[in-house]
């Protein structure tokens, strides 16, 4: 199924409710949420174009698939980062990939989530490597821009607007072809047109 961009939910209050409960550890805007691939990105690319169309395979076989070649290389590499990075700093370190399936809730649910609590409760965005690659981080850079969180590579470095458009735009080029790449054009026009009015300046 194409992504549909801009996401939208019908779980507003059950998200809202979960943004609550995560401001009382965060406390406000303190947190230093760490976006990463997670579900899709430069693996789900690779995997996508090697697994091709299958008419008649079932659909547990490619979960499955997927979860092997995409899910679980993934989060190999963030979790660690994760557990390096939290020692370093004096805030909280949010980690998106701790949060269990919620019953029910699809990719928008998921990145309207996401979106609400770097709106909410992170000062700092970590982008890790490949992030311009996933329909979530995109949509995560642009939240983070819209609501004048920092922006940071993973090596901890500024990660300016600039830079992120041409990132995405060399990621299309590699993967515009997939359906995923409809998601990625939304996002750079936005960042785009968001740019040319005002830069992500960090929060005060």
């Amino acid at each position: 199924m194409t992504p549909s961009y801009p996401p939208q939910s019908r779980r507003d209050a059950e998200i809202d409710g979960l943004v609550d409960v995560l401001a009382c550890a965060t406390g406000g805007h303190n947190g230093v949420y760490v976006s990463a691939p997670i579900t899709t990105g430069r693996r789900y690319a690779q995997w996508s174009a090697r697994a091709g169309p299958r008419p008649g395979v079932e659909a547990t076989e490619i979960e499955n698939e997927h979860r092997n070649s995409v899910i679980e290389p993934n989060l190999s590499v963030i979790r660690p980062f994760v557990d390096r990075l939290r020692p370093k700093l004096k805030r909280t370190v949010i980690d998106p990939t701790v949060l269990k399936d919620r019953k029910g809730w699809n990719q928008d649910d998921y990145r309207q989530f996401w979106a609400r609590v770097i709106e909410k409760l992170a000062v700092e965005v970590i982008f890790m490597n490949e992030w311009q690659y996933s329909e979530g981080c995109t949509y995560e850079f642009l939240t983070a821009c819209k609501c004048g969180a920092s922006t940071l590579h993973q090596d901890l470095s500024p990660l300016r607007p600039q830079v992120a458009i041409s990132m995405i735009q060399q990621a299309l080029s590699e993967i515009g072809h997939l359906p995923s790449g409809s998601f990625l054009r939304g996002v750079l026009a936005d960042l785009k047109n968001l740019n040319e009015y005002r830069t992500c300046a960090p929060r005060s």
